[in-house]
């Protein structure tokens, strides 16, 4: 029952499925080690976009649009603002206590705008090179679960730097129970993606973990620690690169 409410939380916060309102303090440290299952929804999301946009003959850019927006909608774009919030932070070249004092502040910047259109034309030139492909399920599936997995073992991992934000209130001990939904996701996915496309899926998984890992360390040593915006940057950056891997890699070889 417990791991059912942690479930429906973790659903409520970090995407727009419907869920009955559900809070239980006791289910509250298995929120962020569910967050990978929740990744499946984005995943789904989006590929349906992509398999009804694929019988259709119309613009390859705005089909791509409409599957970036159903991909961050998902969601509800929560993932973006972390990256937004971090990038204001991390790119203002202050002091350490200064960035975490940008990364509280709920207004955007300069640099939160520059990154997130970077991201987006990225995330966006991707995805359309990808739907010129014949479609295939499992990438859609592999990289959001993946992108999550990281996030959130970075989260159960590293000193938390802030009092706010679901990184420490549903902050959870480092014991094996928490952490194993990610490992498995982070182990268990790449070995299906290697039997499912070869190659390409182990290419896809180092992609995300080379990602994911360079990621948590610049923020670690910008920051001291971790926080849910900076988790959010984790998650955004690892699934960016993984689209474009997708995109480029099968076009080089």
């Amino acid at each position: 029952m417990r791991l059912v409410k942690a479930w429906l939380m973790t659903l409520g916060m970090f995407t727009i499925v419907p869920v009955p309102p559900v809070w239980d303090d006791d289910a509250k440290p298995w929120v962020v080690p569910l967050l990978p299952v929740a990744g499946f929804f984005p995943g789904i999301l989006a590929a349906g976009a992509a398999w009804l946009l694929s019988f259709v003959d119309g613009s390859s850019l705005l089909e791509a649009v409409l599957v970036l927006l159903a991909w961050h909608l998902a969601s509800g774009f929560i993932h973006v603002d972390g990256l937004m919030d971090t990038s204001d932070a991390l790119f203002s070249r202050a002091s350490r206590d200064k960035r975490l004092a940008i990364l509280k502040d709920p207004h955007v910047g300069s640099f939160a705008l520059i990154v997130l259109v970077m991201v987006i034309l990225l995330q966006l030139a991707s995805l359309e090179s990808v739907g010129d492909e014949p479609f295939t399920l499992w990438p859609w599936l592999m990289i959001p679960v993946l992108s999550r997995a990281w996030a959130s073992l970075a989260v159960l991992l590293t000193p938390k730097v802030l009092t706010e934000g679901y990184a420490s209130q549903f902050r959870s001990s480092r014991s094996v129970k928490f952490i194993l939904i990610p490992l498995i996701a982070l182990i268990g996915l790449p070995i299906l993606a290697i039997f499912l496309a070869g190659w390409i899926g182990m290419a896809l998984a180092i992609v995300q973990a080379l990602a994911a890992g360079l990621a948590w360390l610049f923020l670690q040593r910008s920051f001291g620690g971790l926080s849910g915006d900076l988790a959010g940057f984790i998650l955004v950056v690892c699934e960016t690169a993984a689209l474009m891997a997708w995109a480029v890699l099968p076009e080089v070889f």
